[in-house]
């Protein structure tokens, strides 16, 4: 980052941002650990990303700067069967939250979650959940989001 760094700007991702989409979430995934084959998970990625930004199945919202993207992350779309809560039966997944070290300490993740939230809404979403980090745990609290310890899970 240069002194004479402009501001990020955060907006919508959109399909030319998929090069970078991929690499932001490689970079979040190495932060984890290694990672095998890496380049199969990035063209599997970006298979993904095509077919799911094509037809809004996944959002994504980006903190760009001097026309590179430093932080990311997005919303799966899903369609489940309506409740009295959420006749729509339309609810999110938020995930891949990352920003490149440098860029961090300065709210980019907490206006990229704003923004893929009040994206969601526009788009009919009634409930949105997450996985959460150690790390990112303060801000999504901060931002309303609540433990749900009637989830349960397992790997098939």
């Amino acid at each position: 980052m240069s002194a004479r760094a402009a501001d990020p700007v955060v907006r919508e991702a959109g399909v030319a941002d998929m090069p970078e989409l991929i690499r932001l979430r490689l970079a979040l995934l190495l932060s984890f650990g290694p990672v095998d084959q890496p380049d199969a998970l990035a063209e599997a990625t970006g298979r993904y990303l095509e077919r799911a930004m094509a037809d809004g199945s996944f959002l994504a919202v980006v903190a760009e700067v001097d026309g590179r993207l430093v932080a990311s992350s997005g919303l799966c779309v899903l369609r489940r069967l309506p409740l009295a809560d959420n006749p729509g039966g339309l609810e999110g997944y938020v995930l891949n939250m990352y920003t490149e070290p440098i860029w961090r300490r300065r709210g980019l993740a907490r206006d990229i979650l704003r923004r893929l939230l009040a994206l969601g809404k526009e788009r009919g979403l009634v409930r949105v959940w997450l996985h959460a980090t150690p790390d990112g745990r303060t801000l999504y609290e901060a931002e309303g989001f609540t433990a749900n310890p009637s989830a349960l899970e397992r790997r098939l």
